[in-house]
C-alpha cells in the first residue's frame, strides 16, 4: 500500500545512511502485506519494493539532481521511476540455493548449500566489522556428505568445517553472492553533462540514480 502520515514521519528523522536503511525497513513493515515476512524477502527485492511504495504514494516522476561522472556538475533531471529504471529478474536457469562441492576436504565427499542474501542480512553485509566467515556461517543452509571415517556430516560439525575453508571455496561463495546481487534494480540512468568545460560535454553516460535525492524530495513535499 501507499505510505500514510505515520510512515512520512519516519522519513523526517533521516540523518544518515543507517537511518535511511532503518526507515525503509519500518515502511516495509507497515506497507507490505505478504504471506512472507518482509525481512525474509530477497535483498535484491528491497529497492524495487521501496520504489513501488514511493510511486504509489507520490507518483512516478521526480526532479532529481544528477551529477556528471567526470566533472560532478549537477543538473536537475526529471526521472520516471516506473520507466527509467530497469529491473533484472532472476532467470529460471540460475541455481539457488547454491550447492558448492568443497575442495578444502579432498578426502571427503562434502557439499555445502548456501542461500541467497535476504533483507534481514543487510546489516551483516554492510557492517565492515563483520568478516567473510560470519557471512558464510549466516548463509549456510546445510552441509551434506561424509567425513574421512565415512561418518555422516552432522550440524554440530558445520562451524569447524566452514571455519577452515580454503581460498578456492571462499571464492566460490563470494562468486555466488556477487552473481545473485547483480539481479534486481539497475539504478543506472542516462545523463548528458551540460558543462562545456567537461570532456564528457553532451556525451551520453550512465550514472547512478541518486536514491538519497528521492528522500530529500519527499522530505520537502
Amino acid at each position: 500500500r501507499r505510505m500514510t502520515t505515520i510512515e512520512e514521519g519516519y522519513i523526517k528523522n533521516i540523518f544518515s545512511q543507517k537511518d535511511m536503511f532503518d526507515v525503509i525497513n519500518k515502511i516495509f513493515n507497515n506497507c507490505i502485506r505478504s504471506n512472507i515476512e518482509y525481512q525474509n524477502l530477497a535483498l535484491i527485492d528491497k529497492i524495487p519494493l521501496f520504489i513501488k511504495i514511493i510511486t504509489l504514494t507520490y507518483g512516478d516522476k521526480f526532479k532529481l539532481s544528477v551529477k556528471c561522472k567526470e566533472c560532478e556538475e549537477g543538473k536537475t533531471k526529471e526521472i520516471d521511476l516506473n520507466n527509467d529504471i530497469t529491473i533484472k529478474y532472476v532467470p529460471t536457469s540460475f541455481k539457488y540455493p547454491r550447492s558448492i562441492k568443497l575442495q578444502t576436504y579432498k578426502n571427503m565427499d562434502i557439499t555445502a548449500i548456501f542461500r541467497a542474501p535476504i533483507i534481514k542480512d543487510e546489516s551483516l553485509l554492510f557492517n565492515k566489522e563483520k568478516g567473510l566467515t560470519e557471512e558464510i556461517h549466516s548463509f549456510i543452509v546445510d552441509i551434506q556428505g561424509y567425513d574421512e571415517n565415512n561418518n555422516l556430516i552432522t550440524a554440530d560439525m558445520h562451524r569447524e568445517l566452514l571455519n577452515n575453508l580454503n581460498h578456492a571455496d571462499r571464492q566460490e561463495f563470494r562468486k555466488f553472492i556477487k552473481e545473485f546481487s547483480e539481479f534486481g534494480t539497475d539504478l543506472q540512468i542516462k545523463h548528458k553533462c551540460q558543462s562545456k568545460e567537461c570532456k564528457l560535454y553532451e556525451k551520453e553516460q550512465n550514472v547512478d540514480l541518486p536514491l538519497e535525492e528521492v528522500f530529500i524530495t519527499v522530505f520537502n513535499l
